[in-house]
């Protein structure tokens, strides 16, 4: 593969794996909701939800290592307490509510199916996914990133050309 595709497909795959629910979610309800201190609303938004996680990622490719590596810095014991705590709050937080998300929203309304089964599957599959490290990328930016693009444009084009509301002050106390 040629670089220029290597680094678009990455870059993709990058977009897709931050981009959620709540980036296609919130900006919208806090525009509404900033009124006329939308601006400030938007930096703040941009601040948080862009600039920290781009940080994170230069971080990282500086750091060439694992975090492991990374807590090493400090010493051996910390970075296993490290690791682990970091481990255990990345999966015990986003990991129920992903399979409670996909029964939810996806299953629930049209098949009547325990929730069970549905986990079993939702993380049997993740676990293909996980198997299969170096593929993962390349299928998350070749067919996942379009598709939330395409969501994205649409969200886009309805607030463009749809009748405006007035704007109203915001309900914010602190933009």
């Amino acid at each position: 593969m040629n670089k220029t595709k290597e680094i678009l497909i990455t870059g993709f795959a990058l977009f897709s794996m931050f981009f959620g629910a709540g980036n296609l979610i919130l900006p919208p309800f806090l525009g509404k909701n900033a009124g006329d201190a939308w601006f400030l609303v938007t930096i703040g938004f941009f601040i948080t939800a862009v600039v920290i996680p781009i940080i994170g990622i230069v971080a990282h490719a500086r750091l060439q290592g694992t975090m492991f590596d990374f807590g090493k810095k400090v010493s051996p014991t910390f970075s296993l307490i490290y690791c682990l705590i970091v481990y255990a709050i990345s999966i015990a937080l986003p990991a129920p509510r992903t399979a409670s998300v996909t029964h939810e929203m996806a299953i629930a309304p049209f098949f009547d199916v325990s929730s069970l089964v549905t986990s079993s599957i939702y993380f049997g599959l993740v676990f293909v996914f996980v198997m299969n490290r170096s593929k993962i990328i390349n299928l998350i930016g070749r067919f996942l990133t379009p598709f939330i693009i395409l969501i994205l444009l649409s969200v886009i084009f309805i607030g463009i050309f749809s009748s405006p509301e007035t704007i109203n002050t915001t309900t914010f106390s602190t933009p």
